[in-house]
């Protein structure tokens, strides 16, 4: 059996809450993808009111952990989009050492967002939140239920989707490609690429309560 988790989480010990709590902005997160070993790329819409870019990107850069900036103004230089490149991220570490999955990431009030889980056992949900209060990171766990979505699944989309979470799909950063998924199965790349799309977009459907056109 598996579950699904939703977690608030504090990004205070990253980049994201000492930009918070220095600049009155409004950030959100849009996106993150693996960047390096253990790092990540974080894809940011950011609010700037009075403050200005320049010193914006300046004290980020600045941050230990930081390894690159870059940013492109949307909106009379009030808006920006910036992708911030960090060497280590404390909790993605914590997802793969619990042998979870995240599912989904958005952002909330202040330096906190809420993570979507996949975990395929139970006991794995006490080793995310000890890993995540090892890491001095506050959390509470909002929900935790029986993933029930596989009997909308085929059996192929099914034996594809649970290949993948197995052998690291998921992960931060990615242990296995589409090419190692579709030789350990023995099918093509364009088969996985196809069937896994298809099991997304219905565990996708589920979340935002839409039905099958």
């Amino acid at each position: 059996m598996m579950y699904e988790a939703i977690l608030d989480v504090s990004l205070e010990k990253c980049w994201i809450g000492a930009t918070l709590n220095r600049f009155p902005i409004s950030l959100k997160i849009l996106d993150s993808i693996p960047f390096r070993e253990k790092g990540v790329q974080d894809l940011v819409e950011v609010e700037l009111g009075k403050v200005d870019i320049e010193e914006l990107t300046n004290f980020i850069s600045s941050l230990p952990e930081v390894d690159f900036v870059k940013h492109q103004e949307i909106s009379n230089r009030k808006r920006v989009k910036m992708i911030v490149g960090v060497r280590t991220c404390s909790g993605c570490r914590a997802l793969v050492d619990a042998e979870t999955f995240l599912l989904a990431r958005r952002s909330l009030d202040k330096a906190w967002a809420q993570w979507r889980v996949l975990i395929t056992k139970a006991e794995h949900i006490d080793t995310l939140t000890s890993n995540l209060r090892n890491l001095g990171m506050d959390h509470r766990v909002v929900e935790v239920h029986e993933f029930k979505d596989w009997d909308t699944l085929k059996d192929s989309e099914e034996r594809v989707l649970k290949e993948a979470l197995e052998s690291g799909y998921y992960n931060f950063p990615k242990l296995v490609g589409i090419r190692e998924i579709a030789k350990k199965l023995g099918v093509s790349t364009a088969y996985v690429s196809y069937t896994l799309r298809s099991a997304q977009k219905k565990a996708t459907q589920r979340y935002f309560g839409i039905k099958e056109r």
